[in-house]
């Protein structure tokens, strides 16, 4: 009987630990959480047949090091092959539905990946330098409003290193 009252006085004591971190830190017990969430979400990795061995690595590693744990992944071959890979669920881990080749997802900032190509692109064939000032390819002469502008060059726009920031 005294066993019994011991378990469950511990059992309360336990229970109202995780919900205090969870009311005062949230954040604690989710990241507590991520550790299985990442596991079973590398075991969702599903690919198209033929898919390249380095498709679901990449996957593994937006997982694992990335903290994305619903995931798309697309690539046509040279020879102009499609192939997919995807992993994770469309809401809570285990409990709703898969992420899959027809799942929808709103993509953020698309545009600069296709914009830090093209200027890569640019790069290889010799038509810009990274050192490249940004007045000098936009042709802007005279005053700037900031003389920092003069100095910023392609290299800094690619790693977010202009160095200006609002006051």
């Amino acid at each position: 009987m005294l066993k019994k009252l011991a378990a469950y006085i511990s059992l309360g004591i336990l229970a109202a630990f995780v919900i205090h971190q969870w009311v005062a830190n949230p954040y604690r017990i989710k990241r507590l959480l991520y550790s299985f969430e990442a596991i079973a979400a590398e075991s969702s990795i599903r690919c198209s047949n033929f898919a390249p061995h380095w498709m679901p690595e990449a996957l593994e590693y937006a997982i694992s090091s990335g903290g994305a744990l619903a995931n798309q992944l697309a690539y046509i071959s040279p020879e102009g092959n499609l192939y997919h890979c995807e992993s994770g669920w469309m809401g809570s881990t285990l409990f709703s539905s898969r992420v899959s080749v027809d799942s929808r997802f709103r993509y953020a900032s698309l545009t600069k990946v296709f914009t830090v190509d093209s200027i890569l692109r640019g790069v290889n064939t010799g038509d810009i330098d990274l050192n490249d000032r940004i007045v000098d390819i936009l042709s802007i002469s005279g005053e700037v409003a900031d003389s920092r502008i003069n100095r910023i060059t392609v290299r800094n726009l690619l790693e977010h290193s202009g160095g200006l920031i609002e006051n």
